[in-house]
């Protein structure tokens, strides 16, 4: 959702977990860190930052506008729902 996503892996790069965003970053010399505790010892060892592929922004930043489109389809329906069309024709002759 954000752009960019990591992968910890282990030394020997049989296994990864992935690691959620705020728990990883960048230091000052544009290394990938896990910073936060919570990911286990041995997925800390070569941690990989990869972009996610949609735009540049990540898919809440690009993807907005759809977002948006969706949410007023859903107002639409939730008003027809609410206030349907009547199934009688009445006509005077």
């Amino acid at each position: 959702m954000s752009g960019w996503g990591c992968l910890g892996f282990t030394d020997d790069m049989t296994d990864c977990m992935h690691v959620p965003v705020g728990w990883w970053g960048a230091d000052a010399a544009g290394n990938i860190v896990i910073f936060d505790q919570r990911v286990p010892a041995r997925y800390r060892a070569r941690p990989i930052a990869i972009p996610m592929g949609y735009g540049n922004n990540g898919l809440l930043v690009d993807g907005v506008s759809t977002v948006r489109a969706a949410l007023r389809i859903e107002d639409v329906w939730m008003e027809r729902i609410n206030n349907p069309l009547p199934a009688t024709d009445l006509h005077i002759t």
